[in-house]
């Protein structure tokens, strides 16, 4: 990546977490000492990826549709009690759809 492009998506990056927790803030949804500490964290969850370009009102929607798409579905996850884990169950193209992914308390 060249050196503009990288300065480019620091500057949007540190603007996006700036206006994030400063809504959060605002909100009272979250505490001072919790976003230092988050700020302290090497991955902090904010990541931009400023080289996507979008035409036209259809690709922005697509864009922002997978942006705010959930990282799990509630509809495949469940709880096993005889084995005392938490399932989640695969997408029907994975080679192993069949087995559910178990998941124990020391995953969390």
């Amino acid at each position: 990546m060249e050196v503009a492009a990288r300065e480019e998506k620091d500057f949007f990056n540190d603007n996006i977490i700036r206006e994030v927790f400063s809504l959060l803030l605002r909100e009272k949804l979250i505490g001072l000492s919790l976003v230092h500490k988050i700020l302290r964290w090497h991955h902090t969850g904010f990541n931009l990826h400023s080289q996507v370009r979008v035409r036209d009102k259809v690709q922005a929607c697509r864009v922002g549709k997978y942006m705010i798409r959930p990282l799990l579905s509630l509809k495949r996850l469940g709880f096993d009690e005889s084995e005392g884990c938490v399932c989640y169950l695969r997408f029907p193209s994975w080679p192993s759809a069949l087995l559910p992914l178990m998941l124990s308390s020391r995953n969390f």
